[in-house]
């Protein structure tokens, strides 16, 4: 079976450090890494996930958030919010 998860990439290292401890406040596991060079970020942080609600976690910092899946990267969000 493919791993699948899901990777958020941000605007500035401090929105990644955010939404790691708004992952964390909800007992969910997030792992910051640098960003695959498949995907473009501008802080060059992403985090590691599995939190399918991600879309409630949403602020200025947050840019995209891809599906992966046998590490191939579909874009499934992009904020247009802020």
């Amino acid at each position: 079976m493919a791993e699948t998860y899901f990777v958020a990439t941000f605007h500035t290292h401090a929105g990644a450090l955010k939404f790691e401890r708004k992952l964390k406040a909800l007992n969910e596991a997030c792992k910051l890494l640098p960003v695959p060079r498949m995907i473009s970020s501008s802080c060059g942080v992403c985090a590691r996930f599995n939190y399918s609600n991600f879309r409630s976690l949403a602020f200025e910092d947050l840019d995209a958030v891809y599906l992966v899946v046998s590490h191939e990267y579909q874009r499934v969000w992009e904020n247009d919010i802020y």
